[in-house]
């Protein structure tokens, strides 16, 4: 059984209870019920053997001792004792007519009681038995007969009656029996197992999983209960256990998460330097080379004064775009996670765009940008923004290098929205897929080689921004590949 089953099972308990005494109060009075039908139905069938069998010794009783002297009356024509003859058959309770007719069928005698029969059953519980009157000297000449009409309607209003008192003597017996028994199982079984119940819904809701042991107390149980109660108390001391054991290896495995996530982050932008660190050489021996020149020409144009000042202002510069691209390199490689200050937008952008154009122009890709006038600071952690940017301007970079565009090119927008700063990159690579766009923040997700990416770029991205108390999501309304952050202007201070 699933651990989802067992639960439907606990809410369908509470919300549709079944008592277990109810129940057996139930299952009690329909069993005393069919069994007293049967044994009912066993009766009726006996007792309705036994009064047809009545009513046939009472049909026979006529033909063996009744049956001659109504011959002799009919013999000598003696009305009146034919009369009382007869009239002592009507004294029977099946017998409700009787009549005697000669051999020429001239009708001697015609006598009947009137009895209280509902029409319904004035039919279907009549019967009839006709006998043949014989001359007294001449056995064998038929001289009359004799018609008898009875009814079974007082044999089954008799046992429609016994039914009737037998139905409802079983009925009070059994609810009396039912009640002692169902009080005797709830003192005996019903009472503890409420208890269990009452107690194991305390263990659900409990915070600590951490109870005293189940006691169903000291008044007579079943062996049952008692073992019930023992295994409960043992399963509960092992659930404890298995709680404080969850509970310490779940903290442990939340300390090591955090020591991964951070060796994560700071992995994720050490591979971002390291991506630019042969660009940056690059770029910084080409100003060392016209800076050795230079040095060449002013070595051989000292007499030369303009010669000597055009050569010191091309090392000037050439030493001015190595600073730049160093103390860039070093502001956004050092640790500065928790320092939130107000940061210059146009510095912490142009200090970003040092960096990544090394990367661009080794790919051929052109970066341009736009941005509001006096658009002044932002609360913010610039290393932690300035990771963002260097992130969604190499994932450009590197998603149009796979797409081979043939003119790839990378836009950036930042627009001042009064509290907050928009920034928007967008580069020349189609839009991303839905399917891909569900899962693109998601840590460890890529749709880079192996090897080439980590699939931790956006989902730091993303938990940095929410640190910011700002928003980064695709504009799926732009034709091209567009991501958008925004960087609130003001501290939750000063917003407060």
């Amino acid at each position: 059984m699933e651990e989802s089953d067992i639960d439907s099972m606990w809410k369908r308990s509470k919300t549709n209870p079944r008592p277990l005494d109810r129940t057996l109060l139930v299952v009690v009075l329909l069993c005393s019920t069919v069994a007293t039908t049967i044994f009912t139905a066993i009766s009726l069938g006996f007792d309705y053997k036994a009064e047809s069998d009545e009513i046939a010794a009472q049909m026979n009783q006529i033909e063996v001792s009744l049956l001659e002297p109504i011959e002799d009356s009919l013999y000598y024509v003696d009305g009146k004792a034919l009369e009382i003859q007869v009239s002592a058959l009507l004294n029977m309770p099946s017998v409700i007519s009787a009549k005697v007719t000669e051999a020429d069928q001239n009708e001697m005698l015609n006598l009947s009681k009137a009895i209280d029969i509902p029409e319904s059953f004035q039919s279907p519980t009549e019967f009839s038995k006709e006998f043949f009157l014989f001359d007294k000297d001449e056995k064998t000449k038929l001289i009359g007969t004799l018609a008898i009409k009875g009814t079974k309607y007082h044999m089954y209003k008799k046992l429609a009656n016994k039914t009737l008192l037998f139905f409802g003597t079983q009925g009070i017996k059994t609810f009396i029996v039912s009640f002692i028994l169902l009080y005797a199982f709830q003192v005996i079984v019903t009472r503890h197992l409420n208890k269990a119940a009452q107690f194991l819904s305390k263990f659900e809701s409990s915070d600590d999983k951490k109870l005293e042991n189940l006691n169903f107390g000291k008044n007579y149980i079943p062996l049952e209960l008692e073992t019930l109660e023992k295994v409960i108390n043992i399963l509960l001391d092992k659930v404890a256990k298995n709680n404080q054991k969850i509970t310490s290896d779940l903290n442990k495995s939340k300390e090591e998460l955090v020591k991964q996530k951070d060796i994560a982050k700071r992995t994720k932008e050490l591979a971002s330097l390291g991506e630019m660190a042969g660009g940056i050489a690059h770029e910084i021996n080409n100003p060392l080379h016209i800076i050795a020149g230079n040095l060449e020409i002013i070595s051989a144009s000292l007499n030369d004064g303009h010669k000597l000042d055009r050569s010191l202002s091309n090392a000037q510069r050439s030493c001015d775009r190595i600073s730049k691209i160093t103390s860039s390199l070093l502001h956004f490689s050092r640790e500065g996670d928790n320092f939130f200050a107000e940061q210059d937008v146009v510095k912490l952008f142009e200090g970003i765009l040092v960096l990544t154009q090394i990367k661009a122009k080794a790919h051929h890709v052109e970066i341009d940008y736009s941005m509001d006038e006096n658009i002044g600071q932002i609360f913010c952690n610039d290393i932690q923004i300035g990771q963002i940017l260097i992130n969604l301007f190499n994932n450009a970079i590197d998603y149009m290098d796979e797409a081979e565009i043939k003119e790839p090119w990378i836009f950036c927008k930042v627009s001042d929205y009064g509290d907050h700063v928009e920034f928007r990159v967008s580069n020349a690579g189609e839009k991303i897929s839905t399917k891909i766009q569900e899962k693109i923040f998601e840590p460890f997700f890529t749709t880079k080689e192996v090897g080439k990416g980590t699939g931790l770029g956006l989902s730091i991205s993303l938990g940095i921004i929410e640190k910011h108390r700002g928003k980064l999501f695709i504009d799926n309304q732009e034709q091209f590949t567009t991501f958008v952050f925004t960087v609130p202007k003001k501290s939750i201070s000063e917003v407060g």
